[in-house]
């Protein structure tokens, strides 16, 4: 069938089934930093050949961002860069912004990909949900609210500067 050879000429050109597909020589790694602290991901490779590493991230918020094809940065953020002559991802001045995975791909069939992970803590911030202050009738009740946000969780616990709290615990 004529056809078939002509489909078999134009996958051997394009495709040598000799050629081992690229590798990735890290392992998937979850890293924990600090906000503020550099880190590198590593998404070093053999067999490369001629493909383009492509390098993107998702983040918390389920987007999907591109950062990296091939030599070309296409993120706008002076914070990540590759180290010269490397497949290392570096960031500085890591920010909450930047948890999430980051996934070192090779657009092959299959594709060639390698995950690693990134969660950032940083110190908890708490803000009063409703006013701060309150004037109540001696008898009435009042209902205080805050939150927290902070990595890891923050946990909030209630006191009583001039004694205990009305329940007759020191602390909550």
């Amino acid at each position: 069938v004529s056809g078939y050879e002509d489909y078999e000429g134009f996958y051997e050109e394009y495709y040598d089934a000799e050629t081992d597909p690229p590798q990735f020589l890290a392992r998937p790694q979850t890293f924990t930093v600090e906000a503020g602290q550099a880190l590198i991901i590593p998404c070093d490779v053999e067999n490369q050949g001629n493909l383009k590493l492509v390098i993107k991230k998702m983040g918390m918020d389920g987007m999907e961002h591109l950062l990296w094809v091939g030599r070309e940065k296409m993120a706008r953020t002076r914070r990540l860069n590759m180290e010269s002559g490397t497949s290392k991802l570096s960031i500085t001045h890591a920010r909450p912004a930047d948890a999430g995975t980051y996934i070192c791909h090779f657009d092959t069939s299959p594709p060639v990909e390698l995950k690693h992970r990134l969660d950032v803590q940083y110190a908890p911030t708490v803000r009063a949900t409703v006013p701060p202050e309150h004037r109540v009738a001696k008898g009435s009740s009042v209902t205080l609210a805050c939150e927290a946000k902070g990595n890891p969780p923050a946990v909030i616990r209630w006191s009583r500067q001039e004694g205990p709290l009305p329940s007759g615990q020191r602390q909550q």
